[in-house]
């Protein structure tokens, strides 16, 4: 044992002696002031005047002070030092004590005159020094040793010196006492070795206490951003709900916008860099008014209790989005970022934390399907929408998938050529239970649900089907989600349906949009290099509403990229939207992408989009999609169109296509 640990043992001795000590000495002095009154008062008279009454008066309140003050401390908690120091200071009085009684006690012994008294104050003796040894015997071995040891015989010699033979007799067995104290020997050492073994337990249930502490601390603290986690944020939600004064208050869920591209470019290093600082911001911006959680990934929680104005949430959101677009600067790298933000207010329901995040959560969801960089407020409406997901979301689940989707085709047509190179799959659903279903209501909720994974199997098995009944200079445009595109197991599975396709996998276009090459990019690049060594082509769609880069675009197997809707809605009267589909235009043919534009609706569209050398569109211009059974008749007007126009523009062609009776529209 080192001296640190032998210093502690000690103390913890010390303080054990004293607790056990301080319990009984009130008792002992009180016993004592009790005998010496008795024998003070049996032998007044018969003995000198001042034995009776001087030592008394001397002892008696001497004993009474200090059965007074361990009455008062007996419960005391006392640093060791001062137990030592206590225990110090009983030792030296009790043999200030001892001496005395034990004079007092000879001098009596001395003046009784006959043998019975002497036998009572032998007895006095006796019993007053056996009484003090054994209340000491277990909690203080020193102040016993020294009573029992410096009293015991010198009492008895001189009793024997003065007195009768009995009484010598009874004198030599008194001094017995003296055997108690080296008998507490051994029991003091065992005393100390439980007092150490209690030290050891105590020792390791403050290592045990300490390591369930870290252990919750860790649960509950992001270790990367020091930010409280999902499990605090959950059971502080939960208790302010369900709390009698939880009056209104806000539950908040941020989204860091573009983060998992920038993760994805420069790396996990970087991405925790920028996580640490936007911690440090909110902690330095919002400490004040609401406590920041991290629920995972780039997704902040927070709760918000000072009010519920609407006024209020959107300055509050706006803090929050100008916190996070100030630029990262980190070294020679400076990356700017942008939030959404979703609210939920409650107010008297629901009182299910869950349920409550939930709506925070569908208002993010909100946010950033409508523009990003923004914060929405759950309303009745989201609760409507909410609800019919639901009902969707339930009725989708427990669809028989095989017999209620079914494919619609959209064109994808050349119109330099007056030619339709591709046809794009969109899913149908028709159910029993909802009747037609937008694929606007089912397919946002079968991604988020993970619905997805099973309606694609069975969507690409009846597109590959139907395809095979095309001419094979037409190619089939699917979609991929990203659960299909960024989960090995279900690209292998859509790999296994193009083998047993009954059309080559060169003639099949997949699309994926920006959101799911940006969720997980190393896995969706590895699975799009399985899909390209098929012979498969990779489109990516919506191009420019996502976050991907052209670092990633450079690095990724893409064969086509089709211009979102966006940019083609407004072309006809915003230059800049001419401007960023030129750009694109001339990238695409520098890499040696093919260039598509979707989303044309009108001829000025489609002559404007002619000027700028896309050729290749998509769009309401053209056709809307189109059942299996009017593809052959859609084709076949075509093919008379071109024949018997040959000398008329393939612009003209396309136009005068949408006016033939025989073009199906849906």
């Amino acid at each position: 044992m080192d001296d640190v640990q032998g210093r502690e043992l000690r103390g913890h001795v010390a303080q054990a002696q004293y607790r056990a000590f301080a319990e009984k000495m009130p008792a002992f002095y009180f016993t004592l002031i009790v005998g010496v009154s008795i024998v003070s008062l049996y032998y007044h008279g018969s003995v000198p005047t001042w034995l009776t009454t001087v030592f008394p008066g001397l002892l008696l309140p001497v004993c009474t002070i200090r059965g007074i003050w361990w009455l008062r401390h007996r419960d005391d908690e006392v640093p060791a030092e001062v137990a030592t120091r206590q225990l110090s200071r009983t030792t030296a009085l009790s043999l200030i004590l001892a001496v005395g009684f034990c004079i007092w006690d000879i001098m009596l012994f001395k003046y009784s005159s006959h043998s019975a008294a002497r036998q009572h104050v032998l007895l006095v003796w006796s019993c007053a020094t056996s009484t003090y040894c054994i209340v000491s015997l277990l909690h203080l071995r020193g102040s016993m040793i020294v009573v029992s040891v410096l009293t015991a015989p010198f009492f008895a010699s001189i009793v024997l010196w003065n007195g009768e033979g009995s009484l010598g007799m009874v004198a030599v067995m008194a001094t017995f006492v003296i055997s108690m104290a080296l008998a507490s020997r051994d029991y003091y050492r065992e005393f100390t070795r439980m007092q150490e073994l209690t030290i050891s337990l105590t020792a390791q249930q403050r290592r045990v206490k300490a390591l369930s502490d870290e252990n919750l601390r860790i649960a509950n603290m992001d270790m990367l951003t020091e930010l409280p986690t999902r499990r605090p944020f959950f059971a502080d939600l939960q208790s302010a709900c369900a709390s009698d004064e939880a009056g209104r208050f806000v539950v908040g869920v941020i989204d860091l916008d573009g983060f998992k591209s920038v993760n994805d470019a420069h790396g996990h290093l970087v991405g925790d860099s920028i996580l640490r600082e936007v911690s440090n911001r909110f902690s330095r911006e919002l400490a004040r008014t609401v406590t920041i959680y991290r629920l995972g990934g780039d997704e902040f929680g927070f709760l918000y209790k000072e009010s519920t104005a609407e006024d209020a949430l959107h300055a509050l959101g706006q803090k929050i989005i100008d916190t996070i677009r100030e630029p990262f600067q980190l070294r020679e790298l400076r990356l700017c970022l942008d939030c959404s933000i979703g609210f939920a207010v409650h107010v008297a329901e629901p009182d299910n934390g869950d349920e409550l995040y939930e709506q925070a959560d569908y208002a993010l969801y909100h946010a950033k399907r409508t523009g990003r960089g923004m914060s929405v407020i759950f309303t009745h409406e989201h609760a409507r929408q909410l609800r019919e997901q639901g009902m969707v979301e339930n009725t989708l689940r427990s669809a028989d998938l095989e017999a209620e989707l079914y494919p619609v085709f959209q064109p994808i047509v050349d119109t330099a050529r007056g030619r339709t190179v591709a046809f794009e799959c969109l899913a149908r659903w028709k159910s029993p239970v909802l009747g037609e279903v937008s694929p606007a209501a089912f397919i946002p909720v079968a991604e988020r649900s993970g619905i997805i994974a099973r309606l694609t199997p069975v969507m690409l098995r009846k597109a590959l089907a139907v395809a095979a009944t095309w001419p094979e200079n037409i190619r089939l445009s699917f979609n991929l989600s990203a659960l299909d595109i960024c989960s090995a197991d279900r690209t292998l599975e859509v790999a296994g349906i193009l083998e047993k396709g009954s059309i080559h996998p060169s003639r099949i276009d997949m699309e994926l949009t920006e959101t799911a090459l940006t969720d997980n990019i190393d896995a969706a690049h590895s699975n799009m290099e399985l899909l390209r060594s098929m012979g498969v082509s990779i489109s990516l769609d919506d191009f420019g509403t996502g976050y991907s880069t052209l670092s990633h675009m450079h690095h990724l197997p893409l064969d086509k990229i089709k211009v979102d809707r966006s940019f083609v809605t407004q072309i006809e009267t915003n230059p800049t939207s001419q401007k960023i589909v030129r750009s694109i235009k001339a990238l695409c043919g520098d890499v040696g992408w093919t260039c598509v534009v979707e989303g044309v609706e009108n001829q000025e569209q489609l002559d404007l989009l002619q000027e700028l050398d896309c050729h290749v569109i998509q769009g309401y211009v053209i056709a809307r999609p189109l059942a299996v059974c009017d593809i052959g008749n859609f084709l076949a007007a075509e093919e008379r169109q071109c024949k018997s126009a040959r000398d008329e523009s393939p612009v003209m062609q396309a136009g005068l296509r949408l006016a033939g009776a025989d073009v199906p529209r849906r």
